[in-house]
């Protein structure tokens, strides 16, 4: 446990980062009019990945994202099955170190830019514009994750040049550092993948005004840091008074409270109701939905012209 320990708060955001992925695939294809079973999907996504591991590989399998702007340049199945084997015959033969030494890897990085970019953007697209303050502080734990990186990584190369080598930065020098609030970025950091998500989600809920799921996924929340899952770098069960992790679920467990008043307030109809979205229908019934929204939209069309 001592040896994977370190490594879990990285490899299980990471694993569920992935699966979250898929199912945004899957319902970014089902906004382009494609249907596909979510379980069929992740089942996939698992096999493979077992696949994968048993050749060395150590990293997770998921659906590629940018459905509906593939289906617009009309690629199908055959467009996976070439890039299937285009990347086979690029591994097998050991062709990637080659061209990695020709192409610099800071020329590969504006294309991580623009695929990220990409994605944001097809998120805003199938995202309610009420959900957008989810989405923005979605992004901040990342920012803070790499904020933290960069800190870390150009101090503590400066630093190796004045000190004992092999001496931690992080054990050393982060706890003096008084210029600006450094603990609390490092507690934003932490576990940032899985932050991401409980926060968005939480944020979604609570702005759809369905406390009661929004109090569910606080109480994992508080479960996750209590363990050192979220918003610290170290894993383990953290409740000694120095400890970050238990005061996060004293705060997630506070707001568990707030959530169980404000439904009580919403049962007893002196706050509005949740919000009735698609994203609540099956697939069929949001193709329904679908198709008499743009029906709807149609006969406006007419009426206008």
């Amino acid at each position: 446990m001592n040896q994977i320990g370190p490594y879990l708060s990285t490899t299980i955001p990471t694993a569920v980062s992935i699966a979250i992925g898929t199912i945004q695939c899957v319902e970014s294809a089902k906004r382009a009019g494609d249907f596909y079973p979510i379980r069929e999907a992740m089942f996939a996504d698992g096999v493979g990945t077992i696949i994968a591991s048993l050749f060395g590989s150590f990293l997770g399998m998921t659906v590629y994202i940018g459905h509906p702007a593939f289906k617009r340049m009309g690629a199908r199945q055959a467009y996976s099955v070439i890039n299937c084997l285009t990347y086979l015959l690029l591994c097998f033969f050991g062709i990637i170190p080659l061209v990695l030494k020709i192409i610099t890897v800071t020329s590969v990085n504006p294309v991580l830019i623009f695929i990220g970019t990409f994605i944001c953007a097809e998120t805003l697209a199938i995202t309610p514009p009420r959900h957008y303050p989810a989405f923005l502080l979605g992004l901040t734990p990342v920012i803070a994750d790499w904020a933290q990186s960069t800190i870390i990584s150009s101090v503590s190369a400066a630093y190796a040049n004045f000190t004992i080598t092999n001496v931690d930065f992080t054990l050393n020098v982060t706890s003096q550092i008084t210029g600006f609030s450094y603990s609390g970025l490092s507690n934003l950091a932490g576990g940032s993948l899985l932050q991401c998500i409980f926060l968005t989600t939480i944020l979604i809920y609570m702005i759809d005004r369905k406390f009661i799921r929004a109090a569910v996924w606080a109480f994992f929340a508080g479960l996750l840091s209590i363990f050192g899952l979220i918003h610290s770098s170290n894993v383990g069960v953290l409740y000694e008074k120095n400890d970050e992790g238990w005061r996060f679920s004293v705060g997630y467990a506070t707001m568990i409270g707030l959530f169980m008043l404000l439904e009580i307030a919403q049962r007893w109809h002196l706050i509005l109701g949740p919000e009735v979205e698609p994203d609540d229908l099956s697939s069929e019934e949001w193709a329904e939905w679908n198709r008499q929204k743009q029906l709807h939209e149609i006969n406006e069309s007419n009426q206008d012209t």
